[in-house]
């Protein structure tokens, strides 16, 4: 995951903050207008109502249009990490013999049965230890030889010497797909909760607002960049 993820998802978050501050000021100018008496004596309440709620709708408008394309931005640029991320994870030093050597590291493996051991496991699978692929398949060997899953009650590895560095591969990818998930609605929620600007013969003028979810939404995506750049920050110098 790139080192920079999370500072432009604050910037993203800044740049919709002041977009809404823009809604909200142009809802305001609007609400205004309407309320102006000089407005009253020219112009009917029908038609003054329907200018509103023309004004209001350019102004939702736009700025839907503008948050979809944050929103835009945040998925593209996570996507874009995670390609690469995921890319810098299968990096392999496969020889030509590569093929070979894992062909004979699993003839090793089925040679020890269902004894196999985490310290004898672990020597015979060094050489694979970065190729995130061909450890998960040589884990279900082992899986299937010893009749059980190589986890304890909370799902860690109860072979760290083998597989603990693929723990934490799976744990960041994991970590990347729910980044991804956030990044899904980060911007295009909808607005359910508004304060009422003004009222007028029984009709009620609106501010839109946006809900709790919002604020909530922000701050996860934040914290799980956060999480997802230290992540990887740890794994890097052991993959690479």
């Amino acid at each position: 995951m790139e080192k920079n993820t999370k500072k432009f998802l604050e910037q993203l978050i800044a740049a919709y903050h002041e977009l809404n501050a823009q809604l909200e000021g142009n809802i305001r100018s609007a609400n205004q207008k309407f309320r102006d008496q000089s407005q009253e004596q020219v112009y009917t309440d029908e038609y003054l109502q329907n200018n509103l709620n023309q004004t209001i709708a350019q102004a939702m408008t736009d700025f839907l249009s503008q948050a979809a394309a944050l929103n835009s931005q945040a998925k593209q640029h996570i996507a874009a990490a995670k390609e690469k991320q995921s890319a810098s994870l299968a990096m392999v030093d496969k020889s030509p013999d590569y093929a070979i050597r894992v062909s004979n590291a699993l003839a090793f493996l089925q040679i020890e049965g269902p004894e196999i051991t985490d310290a004898t496991a672990a020597q015979i699978l060094k050489e694979f230890l970065g190729d995130v692929e061909i450890m998960q398949r040589f884990r279900s060997v082992i899986e299937r030889q010893k009749g059980e899953k190589l986890s304890d009650a909370y799902g860690k590895t109860t072979f760290p010497l083998t597989f603990g560095q693929l723990e934490k591969c799976e744990m960041l990818m994991d970590a990347m797909a729910e980044l991804e998930n956030t990044a899904e609605h980060l911007f295009i929620r909808k607005k359910a909760e508004t304060e009422v600007e003004h009222f007028k013969n029984g009709v009620k003028l609106y501010v839109p607002m946006d809900g709790y979810s919002q604020q909530v939404g922000e701050l996860s995506i934040l914290e799980q960049a956060g999480t997802v750049e230290a992540m990887a920050a740890e794994l890097i110098g052991v993959v690479n």
